[in-house]
């Protein structure tokens, strides 16, 4: 009896939640599968084929290995963006899957929305959008699919959220393009799209090439012999050791160069990791820079037992960077000991 109230009690949550817009199967995709797919779609070409990749886990001591499945670019007609993370739904506030890297269960825990055309602002025209995600996503995820369009659309104006971070501005000030800003979701007559499909934490090799290959990039990444030792400091991070600044102290005391990529210009950012031989930083969005590097380089990631993903591994095998690793327990926050690291830092430096 009480199991049956328990099961009555979660169905009316579940309905509750229903109304004011949770609706996580509520969803419709860019190919038509066991539902209908997404109306008013015209496919304009192929982004990127399909492919395999193989990395070493170092977690495990295996090998793990992801599958990335062809990428189309597509026009939508009256769709919703929400301009955040670049997520789109139908006019009827279906969920377009496409336009996420995350399952869909796990996104909608973090943004439990299905808007309606009818209650946001619309449009006209035909736009690119510019996610503002946070610096890893943004970078590898995001930027690859907006810069391929842009270089075929230079022309098209941009939706971008109002008040970007730092490195999203300094991007958009090296380019020249139109960019609409606004404040939450709004209805467009016409979007492009490079489709996404479910790949987060996986870097793509056809993003990665986006990247590498595009001109802002290209012109300052440097050719000759990297000679820099740097210690990316996580000190503004809510997953940081609280011992960070004494973390920081130790790699000066070993000649390392301790910066804060935030405060850097995007473009300087991207060359001065190209310049660079050895990269520490505690686990997390600074070692994205290790895409930046050139090869037979080196890393020393400080990574919490209990926040060690495997962003970093996926990166490795298709830019030649040599991984390694400090592991310390407890929580993020829990401070490193600064002796076992010592060591790491001793073998980082004799290594390389």
């Amino acid at each position: 009896m009480k199991y049956d109230k328990l099961r009555l009690s979660l169905y009316a949550k579940r309905r509750l939640l229903a109304t004011i817009g949770y609706k996580p199967a509520n969803t419709v995709s860019l190919y038509r599968g066991e539902k209908p797919s997404l109306r008013n779609t015209e496919l304009l070409g192929s982004y990127s084929k399909a492919c395999f990749l193989e990395v070493a886990d170092l977690r495990s001591d295996t090998k793990k290995g992801h599958y990335f499945d062809n990428r189309n670019f597509f026009k939508l007609s009256n769709v919703i963006i929400e301009p955040h993370q670049g997520l789109i739904w139908d006019e009827k506030g279906k969920f377009v899957e496409e336009s996420t890297n995350y399952p869909i269960f796990q996104m909608y825990s973090s943004f439990p929305w299905n808007p309606n055309s009818r209650w946001v602002a619309r449009l006209s025209g035909t736009y690119l959008f510019l996610p503002t995600n946070g610096y890893w996503h943004w970078l590898v995820e995001d930027l690859p699919g907006f810069l391929f369009l842009y270089q075929l659309f230079p022309n098209l104006p941009v939706l971008v959220k109002s008040n970007p971070p730092r490195f999203i501005r300094d991007f958009i000030s090296k380019l020249k393009i139109n960019v609409k800003y606004v404040e939450g979701p709004v209805s467009v007559a016409n979007l492009l799209l490079v489709e996404k499909k479910m790949d987060s934490g996986w870097l793509h090799p056809a993003d990665l090439n986006v990247l590498l290959e595009f001109e802002l990039f290209a012109k300052v990444l440097s050719k000759e012999k990297p000679n820099k030792m740097l210690y990316a400091k996580r000190a503004t991070s809510n997953r940081a050791p609280s011992n960070e600044p004494e973390i920081a102290a130790l790699f000066r005391s070993y000649n390392f160069e301790v910066v804060a990529p935030e405060e850097l210009d995007l473009i300087d950012e991207a060359m001065l990791f190209s310049q660079t031989k050895l990269l520490a930083s505690v686990h997390g969005s600074a070692l994205t820079n290790m895409i930046w590097m050139q090869k037979g380089t080196s890393v020393l990631d400080i990574a919490n037992e209990n926040y060690w993903t495997e962003a970093a591994f996926s990166v490795l095998p298709q830019v030649g960077v040599r991984y390694n690793y400090n592991i310390y327990p407890g929580e993020s926050s829990t401070k490193v000991d600064l002796n076992i690291l010592s060591k790491s830092i001793e073998k980082l430096v004799e290594d390389n």
